[in-house]
């Protein structure tokens, strides 16, 4: 099984599979990267590294996006 949510959103995924009552796809996958009885994660963290070259993204540098105070 493949799952393709970001971050927080494996959580929410599992919330509504709780409150839908379907199937706990995400919920068993959070089971197996947190196996304490009782315990579970509040946010999920994606890592890895690129498979594929991805295109570049434009950027802005800090100082075109900081608000400086006066």
């Amino acid at each position: 099984m493949k799952l393709q949510s970001q971050g927080g959103q494996t959580h929410e995924r599992r919330e509504r599979e709780l409150w839908l009552g379907i199937e706990p796809i995400y919920g068993e996958a959070i089971a197996k990267l947190v196996p304490m009885i009782g315990y579970e994660g509040v946010f999920t963290f994606r890592m890895g590294y690129p498979l594929h070259k991805a295109l570049a993204s434009p950027r802005r540098s800090a100082e075109e996006v900081v608000l400086h105070h006066q």
